[in-house]
Formats: C-alpha cells, structure tokens, sequence
C-alpha cells in the first residue's frame, strides 16, 4: 500500500514541477504575463515549484521509508512544513490573481493605479507574512514531536492547552484558510467570467482559474472523507498541483508560441552575440503591428 501511494505522490509531483517549472521559465524569461501582473505570477509559480520538490523528494520517499506514516522522522516533518508554507502561499496567491484580473476587466482604466509596481509588492509581502503566521503554531518542536505526520496529532497524553495550541488552531487555521481563499478565489472569478462575457473579451484565464478552484476542492476537500485519509491527502494535494500546471499550459493563449519564440530568440542572440532584449526593429515592428479597429479594444486580461 505505502509503496503504490509512494510512487503515485512522487510521479505525480514530478510531473507537477516540470509543468510548474516550465511556466516559471515562461514568466521570468518571456514576460508570459505582463511585467507587473507577472510579479504575482512570479510569487506563485516559485511556491508551487517549491512545494511540488517536496513532495517530490522528500514527502513521497518517506512513505516508502517508515512503514507507519505516524513515525516520520522530525526533519521531514520540519521539511514538510516548508511544503505547507508554500501552499499558503500559492492558495493567497490565487485570491490576488482572482481579484486582479476581476480589476482588469471591471476598472481597465483604474487598473495600474490600483496594480502598481510598488502596490504589487506590498502585496505579496502581506501574502508572506499572512503565510509565515499561519505556519507558527506548526513550527513548535513539541508540537511537531507529537505531530502524527503531516496534519493531525495523537490525543494521547496531551494537556487540552498542549492539544489546543498543537491540533485544534493548526487544523482550523489549514482548512479555514484554504476554504476560505477558496471560495473567495471562486465567487471573484464567477464575477469576472460574468463580466468577460458581458464584453466578449478572452475567457481563457477564466477558464483556468475555474478548473483549478474544482480540482483543488475535489482533491483537497472531497477525498479527505475517505479512509486512510492522511494518504489521500497527499495524493490529493500532489495531484492538484499537478492539474493546476497542466489547465494554465493548456488554456494560457499562445502559451507554448511565446515559449518557443522566446527561447529561440534568445538561443539566437546568444549566437549572434546580441542581448535577447533588443530584438530587430524591423521585426518589432512587423510584431507590433495592430489593425486600427482592434486597438482601442484589445485589453489583454492575462
């Protein structure tokens, strides 16, 4: 049994990382998502890489090692504490993308006056010291001494205030905080998706962030009733990460076209011995080109 569910969470996360990895390259290197807008993006694709590698290499090879999940060692629940942070991060990450996009579309005028580089900023720091709260109470030795790995403790022996501080405010703060930016990420971007079809605009990211919100709950939420359920937690958050990379590749417009004429640009420059940043002008200004009528209503939304 260990052994199967090992290698699916390894799998599955590999596969996780290589999708997340790859729209990390796309944002940095290519400007997938725009220079201010791709600073969220940015912040997320680097926790959903980080968090997809530990599961990888260290959560899914732990359940081949002990054979009772209960008995991991205290290092890897410390390693796998970094795997929750950064899954805070990604789920208050969605809520900021969610509600930047419905700005985009509600106020496109207001929108870089609201979204400004040093606004954008301030808020992925409130998104780490919100993730960096909610993480302290799993961060106390004792606490993750009695922890039975990775979401719950044993009853046992504990004081109520030892069980208080090490069970109820860790497992309430986990699922209130991932409901709740759930939902909330949910109803902003039904809003936004009533809005985008209002003005008949692109609702590809619409789309994505849909699917993500319905892979996330139903492996997330749904598959924690079963049994054995500390293992179909892991399955589930390994694969929802995974179905997370795999709906932003498939429906990011020309997600793979930028990719590929960003990497061939710079592949090329680097022959010619040209910075990838100055492309020709002449191509530029093939590129750049845009029919008077589409001008005034082409607002990209991703």
């Amino acid at each position: 049994m260990s052994l199967v569910i090992s290698s699916t969470v390894i799998f599955v996360s590999l596969a996780s990382l290589f999708l997340h990895t790859t729209i990390l390259y796309g944002v940095l290197f290519c400007n997938l998502f725009g220079k201010i807008f791709g600073r969220l993006w940015l912040f997320r694709e680097v926790a959903y890489s980080v968090q997809a590698a530990v599961l990888a290499f260290c959560v899914g090879p732990m359940l081949d090692w002990y054979p009772h999940i209960d008995d991991a060692a205290l290092w890897l629940k410390y390693v796998t504490m970094i795997a929750t942070f950064f899954s805070y991060v990604g789920v208050l990450s969605n809520l900021c993308i969610a509600i930047n996009r419905c700005c985009i579309v509600k106020m496109p005028f207001k929108y870089k006056t609201l979204f400004s580089k040093e606004r954008t900023s301030f808020l992925i720091l409130i998104v780490l010291v919100v993730s960096i709260t909610l993480e302290i109470p799993s961060l106390n030795p004792d606490c993750l001494r009695i922890t039975t790995f990775p979401f719950s403790v044993k009853q046992e022996g504990l004081s109520k205030f030892e069980y208080f501080f090490c069970g109820s405010i860790r497992k309430h703060l986990d699922w209130a905080t991932a409901l709740l930016a759930t939902i909330c990420t949910t109803i902003i971007d039904c809003y936004t998706f009533k809005l985008v079809l209002k003005i008949f605009k692109i609702i590809a990211n619409q789309v994505v962030a849909v699917l993500w919100t319905a892979t996330f709950g139903s492996f997330y939420f749904f598959f924690n009733t079963w049994s054995r359920r500390e293992y179909f937690t892991l399955i589930s958050w390994s694969t929802g990460t995974m179905l997370d990379g795999i709906a932003i590749v498939l429906f990011t417009p020309d997600f793979f076209k930028q990719l590929f004429y960003c990497k061939g640009r710079r592949l090329l420059s680097q022959a010619n011995g040209t910075s990838p940043g100055t492309p020709d002008l002449h191509q530029l200004h093939l590129c750049t080109r845009v029919p008077r009528e589409k001008r005034a209503v082409n607002i990209n939304i991703t």
